[in-house]
């Protein structure tokens, strides 16, 4: 358990990036963007589930980077 911040430089090319995410073992997990203030954004993944593997599609922020 704990918290983690994942960065991504300014040499990622503007458009979507793929976000995976497994988790095994139950409890919480949930991954969000932080904005420049880190502040929350829209959850990317949020679950429950004992056991969980998915991907999705994001979109980086315009001056990029994505925390």
């Amino acid at each position: 358990m704990g918290d983690d911040v994942i960065t991504l430089d300014d040499r990622v090319e503007p458009g979507p990036v793929l976000v995976e995410l497994a988790h095994e073992g139950g409890g919480y997990v949930g991954l969000f963007p932080l904005d420049k203030r880190n502040r929350e954004g829209e959850y990317v993944f949020n679950t429950t589930l004992p056991d969980y593997r998915g991907a999705r599609s994001w979109p980086p922020p315009r001056t990029g980077g994505c925390g």
